[in-house]
């Protein structure tokens, strides 16, 4: 693997987890743990240099083995821009989280051309992804 990176936390309000640049994959695999109240939702976001790409809605389950409420998404997205982003939105209750993110190399089999294209981004300001307040029932 080429990119691999690995994080958790709580989250309580909507919540910018990170920025990578991807330049030269293909494809990216997200691997998404949450923990809460049963029934409880987020809204997972991912965007492409600055533009959402993909959303999804997860749902806590009811209580599993060990009485743990926990929801689990495992997707591949498409590389559609080199900067990618993911906020956690409207988490319903406070819950915690553990997020992976894992980019095999690439483009026609080729490696991108420098270690920088395959590391995480330095810099970015999260709080021009993050939504401002949301109407009731809504995200």
């Amino acid at each position: 693997m080429d990119l691999y990176y690995e994080t958790s936390g709580n989250i309580s309000t909507a919540t910018p987890v990170g920025q990578w640049n991807v330049r030269g994959f293909r494809e990216v695999a997200v691997h998404m743990w949450f923990k809460g109240a049963g029934g409880a939702k987020v809204y997972p976001e991912l965007y492409f240099n600055g533009l959402s790409a993909a959303q999804e809605t997860v749902t806590i389950g009811p209580a599993g083995p060990g009485g743990w409420n926990i929801a689990i998404v495992t997707k591949v997205y498409p590389v559609f821009a080199p900067t990618l982003a993911i906020v956690l939105y409207n988490p319903s209750v406070p819950m915690d989280f553990q997020l992976r993110l894992c980019a095999a190399c690439c483009d026609g089999g080729k490696t991108p051309r420098s270690k920088a294209a395959r590391t995480i981004a330095k810099k970015l300001d999260m709080a021009k992804l993050v939504r401002g307040p949301q109407p009731a029932g809504g995200r």
